[in-house]
């Protein structure tokens, strides 16, 4: 049985891998030789075959093409640094001129500086903080600490961002003892000069200008009432009800030549006409507010010059004017 198995097995493989024509095996034109000679070509280095020594060649290239269709899912986690996101702030935090004593009120983007002391404006260095890259005035940079400014007029610090978003805050400084080259000044009431209870009766307001022009009240039912924290935790004296104060001796306020008047104020009713500031004389100066308008109406007694506003002022609502 053992021989008979051979026997057939090996005409098997005789019948499926004879040629029509057949060859022997060892003819390189037999399907085994090239078959052996290319197997040793890739995988072997030297190989004796039916006599005959091959050598492997050096590069091996095949072409193919396929198609198919796959599925297939996976999870991955990488790494791996982003751009710099820069930053868009760009604050005026801190503000002040330490030489003057006076440091700035920031509300938004105004930021205002007083002196009762100043009596000229001179470069004054100030020192500040942002939270921008960099800040200039009039394209100059600045430089806290370092960089001079006159203040005689407002000055608008440009703050830059690291993005290069800007943001502009206007520096105004008000100094009333240098207005008219500082020797002008003739009458300066504060109600922050005033240190008093809140809705205390006010008899005397002190002329802050240095003229001396003090305004007086002794009758109880006329004097005005100290309001504090009413405009950014400043105080007034409110006047409602007919209250008033007047001056004993005015100092160089009979004067012919021109002069200016400014004043913050609201109005919280309006039921006749309203004289907000009237010295008297031939040529008194008077300040006064229109019924039913409420316009603005400067003027000089006895020569007949009146000036109106054009537009109402609003009531219950803190105003700053002034004619000039």
């Amino acid at each position: 049985m053992k021989f008979l198995f051979n026997v057939i097995l090996l005409l098997i493989i005789i019948l499926n891998c004879n040629p029509p024509s057949y060859k022997s095996p060892c003819s390189q034109e037999s399907n085994f030789f090239k078959a052996y000679a290319t197997y040793n070509t890739i995988a072997q280095n030297k190989q004796d075959f039916c006599g005959i020594k091959i050598t492997r060649t050096s590069t091996f290239t095949a072409t193919g093409v396929g198609t198919g269709t796959g599925i297939g899912t996976g999870t991955g986690i990488g790494t791996g640094t982003s751009p710099a996101v820069l930053s868009s702030t760009k604050d005026i935090i801190a503000y002040s001129i330490p030489s003057l004593g006076v440091t700035g009120i920031i509300n938004g983007t105004s930021i205002s500086l007083s002196s009762t002391t100043v009596n000229s404006f001179t470069p004054q260095i100030a020192i500040f903080t942002i939270t921008g890259a960099s800040v200039s005035v009039s394209g100059t940079p600045q430089i806290s600490g370092t960089t001079a400014n006159n203040f005689s007029s407002n000055l608008n610090y440009l703050v830059t961002a690291a993005d290069g978003s800007t943001k502009t805050y206007t520096v105004t400084f008000t100094a009333p003892r240098a207005l008219g080259g500082g020797s002008s000044l003739r009458i300066w009431l504060r109600a922050d000069g005033l240190i008093l209870p809140d809705n205390s009766q006010v008899t005397s307001w002190s002329d802050s200008s240095g003229s001396g022009n003090d305004f007086i009240q002794n009758t109880s039912a006329l004097k005005p009432i100290f309001r504090t924290n009413q405009i950014k935790g400043l105080p007034v004296l409110n006047f409602s009800g007919g209250k008033n104060m007047g001056i004993a001796g005015a100092t160089m306020l009979h004067l012919d030549a021109s002069g200016s008047f400014f004043i913050v104020f609201k109005m919280n009713a309006s039921t006749n006409s309203q004289s907000i500031f009237n010295v008297g004389g031939s040529n008194n100066r008077q300040f006064d507010l229109t019924h039913p308008s409420l316009n603005f109406s400067p003027g000089r007694n006895g020569v007949g010059s009146w000036i109106t506003s054009g537009a109402s002022i609003p009531l219950s609502t803190f105003l700053a004017i002034g004619t000039v």
